[in-house]
């Protein structure tokens, strides 16, 4: 049996100016966060996306699975290094490469 699916990773959480549509305004939010990543047995295989969770603090209303880029933060360019993916979140590609040059050296040493 394979067990496998996607997980999230908790990045962040700040507070950024954001538009919001039911304010007609820019208003400050808390903005949480987080990186989504494949796994199989539990073991991370690689991010695919950032998400971000936001709370506008002005009139309440809260939107989940937005995603993280300057369409939700103008700022976007200069902030975007502070929320990276979490480094656990490459074991697999960190994996698979370790055994494919493993293969490669033995075949070369052989």
């Amino acid at each position: 049996m394979l067990i496998y699916g996607t997980k999230e990773a908790h990045i962040g959480l700040d507070e950024f100016l954001v538009k919001w549509p039911s304010c007609e305004t820019n208003s400050w939010a808390d903005v949480q966060v987080v990186a989504k990543y494949l796994h199989i047995y539990w073991l991370p295989l690689f991010p695919y996306s950032k998400e971000a969770h936001v709370v506008c603090k002005k009139c309440g209303l809260a939107r989940y699975g937005r995603s993280f880029d300057t369409d939700l933060v103008s700022n976007y360019r200069e902030i975007k290094y502070k929320f990276r993916y979490p480094w656990y979140t490459y074991i697999g590609v960190a994996a698979v490469t370790l055994f494919v040059m493993s293969i490669i050296i033995r075949v070369i040493l052989e």
